[in-house]
């Protein structure tokens, strides 16, 4: 249970690390997605 509890949170920090790079990559995505959290 734990195991598999860890293995969701890492895959899920590397989901938020994959959008940190696309948003570095891409400007205007990073600011749509961005406001898009906000709402």
């Amino acid at each position: 249970m734990f195991y598999s509890h860890h293995n969701t949170q890492l895959r899920y920090n590397a989901r938020i690390n994959d959008m940190r790079r696309m948003r570095s990559d891409n400007g205007l995505l990073g600011r749509f997605a961005r406001s898009f959290r906000k709402r």
